[in-house]
């Protein structure tokens, strides 16, 4: 999961859309954010590959990896959650890497489905870290 985008510039780019019946699968869509923390081990830049599965009305499920990188380390794992069609609910388990090596962050995210280009919009995420298991 690489992209050229700075830190400070939050992007998203749209992957591959598929229609089949009342359904819409996305896959490979890559979004790009700033994550700023009150733990400084989980502020830096996140990358996530989402896909995707939204039904007519917007709800829905998405899945993928992301990692959130700093001058420490990195967080690296998997992603999933639902959508209401205006929001993302998403779960985040991620191993570190570098310093953070051992152990494992949990984060929450309501992410609000992006309506402009670059998405202008702070999301906020809640969790904790642990002893990997």
């Amino acid at each position: 999961m690489a992209t050229d985008v700075p830190l400070d510039d939050p992007a998203v780019t749209d992957g591959t859309t598929t229609v089949e019946g009342d359904i819409t699968k996305i896959s490979g869509m890559v979004i790009v954010y700033k994550v700023t923390a009150t733990d400084e081990r989980l502020s830096g830049r996140l990358v996530g590959e989402i896909s995707s599965r939204q039904n007519k009305d917007g709800t829905g499920w998405l899945v993928g990896p992301a990692e959130i990188s700093n001058a420490g380390g990195s967080w690296k794992g998997d992603s999933h959650g639902l959508t209401d069609g205006s929001n993302f609910y998403v779960r985040f388990v991620l191993e570190g890497t570098g310093e953070y090596e051992g152990l494992e962050a949990h984060l929450l995210s309501n992410l609000a489905i992006p309506t402009e280009d670059p998405p202008g919009v702070d999301h906020v995420f809640t969790g904790w870290i642990q002893e990997a298991e």
